[in-house]
């Protein structure tokens, strides 16, 4: 078998402290340990869908957002990090974008599938950042496709896979 495409995530670099003083010390240590050591803050996930392009959450990105930490980056399972170049289609009423990053070599992809084969109640994978921790596989059934409520112009996929902080913006995977 092939090995799977890397998973990138999503991480933002933490901002350095500015002159903040407490009383007593903070008990880091109940921190775990990747979050007290790593340079960055990570916030979701994304994948490869081909000529270098990667598919998130929009919300991962939150472009709309004006408090927005730049530049983005995103984080390769072999832990090499690499700056997000363009963005080149964002929609936040459908919570995707679409950006390449600096100095990519594609290996491999993932076939985009935009008309899943998948039936009702059939196995379907959550492949994520869950808590930051690392790309996790997790697996659950497709529960029911829900048109959007505004103007029933897609269907929201839902499934019962778990999905943690960091999944965001992951891949939703079926058998095939």
């Amino acid at each position: 078998t092939e090995k799977p495409a890397a998973k990138p995530t999503t991480p933002t670099p933490k901002p350095a402290e500015k002159g903040i003083s407490y009383e007593k010390s903070l008990p880091l240590d109940l921190l775990p340990y990747a979050i007290r050591n790593d340079k960055y803050i990570p916030i979701g996930s994304a994948f490869h869908i081909g000529n270098g392009e990667f598919l998130t959450a929009g919300h991962v990105m939150a472009l709309d957002n004006e408090a927005l930490l730049n530049p983005l980056y995103i984080r390769d399972s072999e832990k090499k990090v690499y700056e997000v170049d363009q963005i080149l289609s964002y929609a936040s009423n459908r919570d995707f974008v679409i950006f390449t990053v600096k100095n990519f070599k594609p290996e491999q992809k993932l076939e985009l599938n935009l008309k899943p084969q998948s039936k009702m109640n059939e196995v379907v994978y959550t492949v994520g950042n869950a808590l930051g921790e690392g790309v996790v596989i997790r697996e659950g059934l497709l529960t029911s496709e829900t048109p959007e409520p505004e103007n029933g112009e897609w269907n929201y996929l839902r499934f019962s896979a778990a999905a943690s902080p960091g999944n965001s913006g992951g891949a939703l995977l079926d058998k095939e």
